[in-house]
């Protein structure tokens, strides 16, 4: 897919489809005009959406974008990215991934290099989840006004293993991992070199205001 354009989904669009399988698929230089809600990738209400070994370069106003939403099966949906490339991708909320109300996602083995927002989560975004599994991932000079590789809000329980964030930045808070209203956060064997933000250079965290805050497991 190189060099479509549309409002939403320059390069695909898909509205209640069950599964969503991508393998071996690259998405290069694609446009959407819509700057605030919309990706290249744009799946509206899926079941679950597997990608795999694709490549995400130079698109602009969001990247993959999903709202969740199942209506087969809302309790359980579910989004696996792996062996993936991101880089040089912008947006507005998730440079390149955007994710709303998906219960379980696992990203694995994959990279994020020099992507941008102009709100949160430069390399990715995502928001009312109940688990979310971050495993082998790569974050390299990403550059976002929060969340400069990424924004996690609303999650149940996080999760981050064998995972370098290096030299990405916020303009506020989290250079590189922005985390809020979330219960349980654990980072395991995890790297955060030479990020920078005003707040939180390479980890910036915050639980709910008035409720007894945040369980945080550093290994």
């Amino acid at each position: 897919f190189n060099k479509n354009k549309a409002d939403t989904g320059s390069a695909l669009a898909l509205h209640y489809i069950n599964s969503i399988t991508i393998i071996v698929s690259y998405f290069i230089d694609n446009t959407n005009r819509n700057m605030k809600r919309g990706g290249v990738v744009f799946l509206q209400q899926p079941d679950k959406v597997h990608v795999f070994k694709c490549g995400f370069l130079k698109n602009r106003f969001g990247t993959i974008y999903v709202l969740f939403r199942s209506i087969v099966n809302p309790f359980n949906d579910s989004m696996v990215v792996m062996s993936s490339v991101f880089i040089k991708n912008v947006g507005t909320d998730g440079g390149g991934i955007y994710s709303d109300s998906c219960k379980h996602i696992c990203l694995h083995s994959s990279v994020f290099k020099h992507n941008k927002c102009t709100r949160s989560g430069a390399g990715i975004f995502s928001i009312h989840s109940k688990q979310i599994e971050f495993k082998r991932l790569f974050f390299l000079k990403n550059f976002g006004r929060i969340g400069g590789a990424v924004s996690i809000q609303n999650c149940r329980n996080v999760t981050v293993i064998s995972t370098a964030s290096y030299k990405n930045q916020a303009l506020l808070f989290g250079g590189g991992f922005h985390i809020t209203d979330s219960d349980n956060v654990k980072m395991i064997k995890t790297s955060i070199i030479n990020n920078k933000g005003d707040f939180g250079g390479g980890l910036y965290i915050t639980g709910f205001i008035g409720f007894l805050g945040i369980h945080l497991s550093l290994h």
